[in-house]
């Protein structure tokens, strides 16, 4: 038998002792990329059909945000957050976990905030009107992030006329490249010299060379502390 047979094999030799909970360790390491999807959706099956406990360690994200009812994420022997894939993805506790949870990652934004300015790479945004209210006398180091399918505009630069969107956070950049996947795009962009990852579902010419204009809703919009990671948005005011 193959690797993959052997591991399948064991888990069914598992599943029909009726066990009091399950603890599988990386039960679909060998198996190649389509395979896994549909023993991932035959073990949630299962799951529903025996009502066991099972505890299911991995590092594939996809596999412990589409399995899990709960997670337990791990750094370096650390717990960093223990939650629902929602609570997670959502309301990270920090910038491991954002980053983390989510495929491409959260884009960072690294710059100064001071009562409301945000300076990056010589430059400054006003960011006075979609600031959290605990944030607004914030003074400091900071990284500012948002998902890059989180986007709720984007437009080429000479389309939009400058318009901006109220309550979003308006950014402007370069296109450096776009990969096309099907039902889907990542748009790369240079933005104050830093690269942004951006996913839509229009199309655009992959040898467009323009500036580019995107929105993303104020609640869309993660604060971390620089030196600690911390979620400074769930953070309780002192």
């Amino acid at each position: 038998l193959s690797g993959g047979q052997r591991q399948r094999v064991a888990l069914g030799r598992a599943m029909v002792r009726d066990p009091d909970f399950f603890l599988m360790d990386e039960p679909l390491s060998n198996l190649d990329a389509k395979l896994r999807v549909d023993m991932r959706s035959l073990i949630i099956k299962l799951h529903h059909q025996l009502k066991t406990t099972t505890i299911y360690v991995t590092h594939d994200q996809a596999e412990a945000m589409t399995m899990a009812d709960r997670i337990l994420l791990l750094n370096d022997g650390g717990i960093q957050q223990v939650g629902t894939p929602f609570e997670l993805y959502n309301a990270p506790v920090n910038l491991f976990v954002a980053q983390f949870i989510g495929s491409p990652s959260m884009n960072i934004l690294k710059g100064k905030l001071d009562s409301g300015k945000f300076s990056i790479n010589q430059s400054d945004l006003d960011l006075s009107h979609i600031l959290p209210y605990k944030l607004k006398n914030y003074q400091g180091s900071i990284l500012i992030g948002f998902r890059p399918e989180s986007i709720k505009n984007i437009q080429v630069e000479k389309e939009t006329k400058n318009k901006k969107i109220s309550n979003n956070l308006n950014l402007q950049g370069k296109l450096n490249f776009i990969e096309y996947l099907g039902g889907h795009s990542l748009l790369s962009l240079d933005m104050f010299g830093q690269t942004i990852i951006i996913q839509t579902e229009k199309n655009f010419s992959r040898n467009t060379d323009k500036n580019f204009q995107i929105s993303i809703p104020n609640n869309k919009l993660f604060y971390f502390d620089p030196k600690s990671g911390k979620n400074l948005s769930l953070m309780e005011e002192k």
